[in-house]
């Protein structure tokens, strides 16, 4: 099978869902499927993908922005994808995929071109407003996945096609301890007898992290030897964010017990020197990625009850949720759970086994591998 691959940003440092693509992408690759990426920007994930793609092409956007030049680029670009590429295999086993609702309009078109199928990873929550041209490309995409059931019953309000669940999934050998938690913590400078807890991923308002820290300053007048280490960079919101974000720690006076890491290329690290994870997001998460990162690492995790997650934290784990925004709620939690190791010891384990149990990246390609098979067997 030959997949056209269309990314926007290859780059590890906007989240998770860039990420995902790539162990998507890469792991198709390994059984066998040809890989051809088009992308808009360049990125870190670069190098990883000419490991193993066929073709790596470069347009200037995915969509209609409205400025005078996007028209034509968009025009002379789908002219230009559609002679360049290479079809790897027969025609009849080739289509087109998508990581978010947004590269629509460039998918829909070059599928009238190469009469090709569409398959749309829905990896964001179905926005307030879709825009004409995304609303109008939509419909030509032949099948959808969501990575959670919870993200799958917004969208379904919006579009009437099949819509297939498959959670994320990881590579469980990624996470394994290189070295002791000792060593980790030398190299981090952080004391032997801090008890660790992190958040890792984008500075956004959406991700809560002022909810965060405020709960944090409550743990910390009860146990002192408390370490919030916060890793990522905005996104979405400005850089103004993180500097409104270490003016909160000075002003609830955690400042001395709060590090601001920036993007950290290893999170892997940080989850295995922590006692626990939070992820005290404010929006419904389509998924959660590094609720199972940390999870991966054996790491406990504690989460907004929102979207996605719920779906990951259940059973005797769903004791890590609490309600999003609500400092108290957050705050008796982590006390809850910040003293596992000598309460619960064997506690690290279970999370390990259950995180790999269901969430195992060879299973959830088994499934995405059907649903992108049935999609160009149908359309044959």
């Amino acid at each position: 099978m030959h997949v056209i691959v269309l990314e926007r940003y290859p780059s590890s440092q906007r989240g998770g869902q860039e990420r995902s693509l790539l162990d998507v992408t890469r792991t198709l690759s390994d059984r066998g499927h040809h890989i051809t990426l088009i992308h808009t920007h360049p990125g870190n994930l670069l190098p990883q993908y000419s490991l193993f793609c066929d073709q790596i092409l470069t347009v200037h956007t995915l969509n209609l922005i409205k400025n005078w030049r996007s028209p034509l680029w968009f025009i002379q670009d789908l002219l230009k994808i559609s002679r360049q590429i290479r079809v790897a295999t027969a025609q009849s086993d080739s289509l087109i995929y998508i990581n978010q609702p947004y590269d629509v309009p460039f998918a829909a078109i070059l599928s009238v071109i190469k009469q090709l199928p569409i398959v749309c990873h829905l990896r964001l929550p179905v926005p307030k407003k879709l825009g004409l041209q995304c609303a109008l490309g939509l419909r030509r995409v032949n099948q959808f996945i969501s990575v959670s059931q919870a993200n799958c019953e917004g969208w379904r309000t919006r579009i009437n096609v099949p819509i297939t669940v498959v959670h994320n999934g990881m590579v469980p050998d990624r996470f394994r301890r290189t070295c002791d938690e000792n060593e980790l913590r030398q190299r981090w400078k952080i004391a032997p007898d801090d008890r660790v807890i992190c958040s890792v991923g984008r500075l956004d308002h959406m991700k809560g992290l002022g909810t965060l820290l405020q709960a944090f300053a409550q743990v910390l007048k009860r146990q002192p030897q408390s370490l919030l280490l916060i890793a990522g960079k905005p996104l979405q919101s400005h850089e103004s964010y993180r500097i409104e974000l270490e003016q909160l720690s000075q002003t609830l006076g955690i400042s001395d017990r709060v590090k601001f890491l920036g993007h950290v290329d290893t999170p892997i690290e940080i989850f295995h020197m922590s006692d626990l994870t939070i992820v005290p997001s404010q929006w419904a998460e389509p998924f959660g990625r590094s609720v199972i990162e940390s999870m991966m690492a054996g790491t406990p995790v504690i989460a907004s009850r929102v979207g996605g997650i719920v779906e990951i934290l259940s059973g005797e784990f769903a004791s890590g949720l609490f309600t999003a925004r609500n400092i108290e709620d957050l705050t008796q939690t982590i006390e809850a759970h910040l003293h596992w190791r000598s309460n619960d010891p064997s506690l690290g384990d279970r999370v390990k086994a259950y995180a790999q149990e269901r969430f195992n990246l060879a299973d959830k390609l088994d499934e995405i591998e059907k649903v992108l098979v049935n999609t160009v067997e149908k359309s044959i």
